[in-house]
Protein backbone atom coordinates (compact mmCIF):
# COMPACT_ATOMS: atom_id res chain seq x y z
CA UNK A 1 0.00 0.00 0.00
CA UNK A 2 1.69 3.31 -0.57
CA UNK A 3 1.68 5.74 1.88
CA UNK A 4 -1.84 7.48 2.94
CA UNK A 5 -1.19 11.64 3.42
CA UNK A 6 -5.12 12.14 4.36
CA UNK A 7 -7.74 10.92 6.40
CA UNK A 8 -10.00 10.89 3.59
CA UNK A 9 -7.28 8.37 1.64
CA UNK A 10 -7.10 6.37 4.53
CA UNK A 11 -10.78 5.70 5.26
CA UNK A 12 -10.85 5.03 1.42
CA UNK A 13 -8.03 2.23 1.50
CA UNK A 14 -9.30 1.09 4.74
CA UNK A 15 -12.65 0.70 3.09
CA UNK A 16 -11.19 -1.26 -0.18
CA UNK A 17 -9.52 -3.82 2.12
CA UNK A 18 -12.45 -4.36 4.40
CA UNK A 19 -14.16 -5.10 1.35
CA UNK A 20 -12.23 -7.53 0.03
CA UNK A 21 -11.84 -9.37 3.09
CA UNK A 22 -15.10 -9.83 3.31
CA UNK A 23 -15.44 -10.91 -0.48
CA UNK A 24 -12.96 -14.05 0.65
CA UNK A 25 -14.44 -14.84 3.61
CA UNK A 26 -18.02 -15.23 1.80
CA UNK A 27 -16.03 -17.10 -0.85
CA UNK A 28 -14.72 -19.61 2.41
CA UNK A 29 -18.10 -19.99 3.61
CA UNK A 30 -19.44 -20.40 0.52
CA UNK A 31 -17.10 -23.42 -0.08
CA UNK A 32 -17.27 -24.53 3.28
CA UNK A 33 -20.96 -25.00 2.93
CA UNK A 34 -20.09 -27.83 0.57
CA UNK A 35 -16.46 -29.28 2.00
CA UNK A 36 -16.93 -31.04 5.25
CA UNK A 37 -13.38 -29.98 6.64
CA UNK A 38 -14.38 -26.50 6.41
CA UNK A 39 -18.36 -26.72 6.73
CA UNK A 40 -19.40 -25.00 10.70
CA UNK A 41 -20.26 -21.46 11.98
CA UNK A 42 -19.14 -18.16 11.43
CA UNK A 43 -15.99 -18.64 13.77
CA UNK A 44 -13.65 -19.38 10.36
CA UNK A 45 -10.64 -19.50 12.23
CA UNK A 46 -12.24 -22.45 14.43
CA UNK A 47 -13.39 -24.06 11.00
CA UNK A 48 -9.42 -24.04 9.99
CA UNK A 49 -8.23 -25.74 13.15
CA UNK A 50 -11.04 -28.45 13.11
CA UNK A 51 -9.50 -29.34 9.58
CA UNK A 52 -6.17 -29.66 10.37
CA UNK A 53 -7.48 -31.77 13.07
CA UNK A 54 -9.53 -33.51 10.61
CA UNK A 55 -6.38 -34.36 8.52
CA UNK A 56 -4.71 -35.15 11.43
CA UNK A 57 -6.75 -37.70 12.70
CA UNK A 58 -7.43 -39.01 8.87
CA UNK A 59 -3.40 -39.85 8.67
CA UNK A 60 -3.95 -42.33 11.54
CA UNK A 61 -6.74 -44.01 10.21
CA UNK A 62 -9.62 -42.54 12.15
CA UNK A 63 -12.50 -40.17 10.30
CA UNK A 64 -13.90 -37.31 12.22
CA UNK A 65 -17.33 -35.79 11.84
CA UNK A 66 -18.87 -32.95 12.49
CA UNK A 67 -22.21 -32.72 14.93
CA UNK A 68 -25.05 -30.85 13.41
CA UNK A 69 -24.53 -27.19 13.29
CA UNK A 70 -28.17 -26.64 14.97
CA UNK A 71 -27.54 -28.53 17.58
CA UNK A 72 -23.93 -28.00 19.74
CA UNK A 73 -23.40 -30.83 22.16
CA UNK A 74 -20.14 -28.82 23.76
CA UNK A 75 -17.95 -30.41 20.91
CA UNK A 76 -16.55 -29.69 16.90
CA UNK A 77 -15.84 -33.23 16.09
CA UNK A 78 -16.79 -37.26 16.84
CA UNK A 79 -15.86 -40.12 16.15
CA UNK A 80 -18.81 -42.92 18.21
CA UNK A 81 -16.48 -45.74 17.22
CA UNK A 82 -13.34 -44.40 18.66
CA UNK A 83 -15.62 -42.39 21.70
CA UNK A 84 -13.93 -39.50 20.63
CA UNK A 85 -15.56 -36.10 21.02
CA UNK A 86 -13.35 -33.47 20.42
CA UNK A 87 -13.27 -29.69 21.19
CA UNK A 88 -11.25 -27.84 19.06
CA UNK A 89 -9.53 -24.42 20.13
CA UNK A 90 -7.48 -22.45 17.16
CA UNK A 91 -4.93 -19.81 18.39
CA UNK A 92 -3.19 -17.39 15.29
CA UNK A 93 0.04 -15.62 15.62
CA UNK A 94 -2.62 -12.52 15.19
CA UNK A 95 -3.66 -13.20 18.85
CA UNK A 96 -1.34 -11.67 21.11
CA UNK A 97 -2.89 -12.23 24.26
CA UNK A 98 -2.48 -16.04 23.20
CA UNK A 99 -5.94 -17.02 24.73
CA UNK A 100 -9.09 -18.46 23.34
CA UNK A 101 -12.30 -19.05 23.76
CA UNK A 102 -13.84 -20.64 27.12
CA UNK A 103 -14.54 -24.11 27.49
CA UNK A 104 -17.47 -25.75 28.88
CA UNK A 105 -16.44 -28.74 31.33
CA UNK A 106 -20.08 -29.66 31.67
CA UNK A 107 -20.10 -30.38 27.98
CA UNK A 108 -19.60 -34.06 26.73
CA UNK A 109 -15.88 -33.55 25.02
CA UNK A 110 -13.51 -36.44 25.63
CA UNK A 111 -10.47 -34.26 24.48
CA UNK A 112 -9.45 -30.93 24.00
CA UNK A 113 -7.33 -29.92 21.19
CA UNK A 114 -5.48 -26.45 20.28
CA UNK A 115 -4.49 -25.45 17.23
CA UNK A 116 -1.49 -22.84 17.00
CA UNK A 117 -1.11 -21.07 14.16
CA UNK A 118 1.87 -19.12 12.97
CA UNK A 119 2.98 -15.56 11.68
CA UNK A 120 3.77 -17.19 8.37
CA UNK A 121 0.25 -19.96 7.87
CA UNK A 122 1.67 -22.83 9.01
CA UNK A 123 0.82 -25.09 11.85
CA UNK A 124 3.32 -24.03 15.07
CA UNK A 125 2.24 -27.01 16.67
CA UNK A 126 -0.65 -28.68 17.85
CA UNK A 127 -0.85 -29.72 22.24
CA UNK A 128 -3.63 -32.76 23.07
CA UNK A 129 -5.00 -32.84 26.22
CA UNK A 130 -7.81 -35.30 27.70
CA UNK A 131 -10.24 -33.93 29.51
CA UNK A 132 -9.49 -36.35 32.84
CA UNK A 133 -5.78 -34.59 32.62
CA UNK A 134 -7.26 -30.94 31.86
CA UNK A 135 -9.81 -31.06 34.64
CA UNK A 136 -6.83 -32.73 37.30
CA UNK A 137 -5.08 -29.24 36.14
CA UNK A 138 -7.50 -27.09 35.74
CA UNK A 139 -8.70 -25.34 38.91
CA UNK A 140 -11.21 -22.18 37.23
CA UNK A 141 -14.87 -22.62 37.05
CA UNK A 142 -14.76 -21.03 33.60
CA UNK A 143 -11.40 -22.17 31.68
CA UNK A 144 -10.04 -20.29 29.03
CA UNK A 145 -8.07 -22.11 26.52
CA UNK A 146 -4.39 -20.51 26.66
CA UNK A 147 -1.29 -20.55 24.51
CA UNK A 148 0.69 -21.26 27.97
CA UNK A 149 -0.78 -24.60 28.03
CA UNK A 150 1.75 -25.52 25.36
CA UNK A 151 4.45 -25.04 28.08
CA UNK A 152 2.94 -26.18 31.57
CA UNK A 153 5.02 -28.89 32.77
CA UNK A 154 2.34 -30.14 35.64
CA UNK A 155 -0.36 -30.39 32.49
CA UNK A 156 -0.35 -33.90 31.00
CA UNK A 157 -0.89 -33.19 27.11
CA UNK A 158 0.73 -34.82 23.89
CA UNK A 159 2.56 -31.82 21.96
CA UNK A 160 2.58 -32.58 18.37
CA UNK A 161 5.46 -30.41 16.42
CA UNK A 162 5.55 -28.44 13.60
CA UNK A 163 7.63 -30.42 11.47
CA UNK A 164 5.18 -33.25 12.44
CA UNK A 165 2.31 -31.12 10.83
CA UNK A 166 4.09 -29.22 7.97
CA UNK A 167 1.86 -30.43 5.35
CA UNK A 168 -1.20 -29.62 7.35
CA UNK A 169 -1.82 -25.79 6.08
Amino acid sequence: MSKVTSNKELYKASKEYVKKYLIWRKKLRDFGDSCHYLSGNDNIIGRIGEMIVMRYYENRGIKLEKPPITNNPGYDLFNKNEKLYISVKTITDENKRGTGSGLGLNKKWTDLIIVEINATFKVNRVCIISKADFKSYNKRKHPVVDRKFFDKKELKKIIIPSFKLKTYL
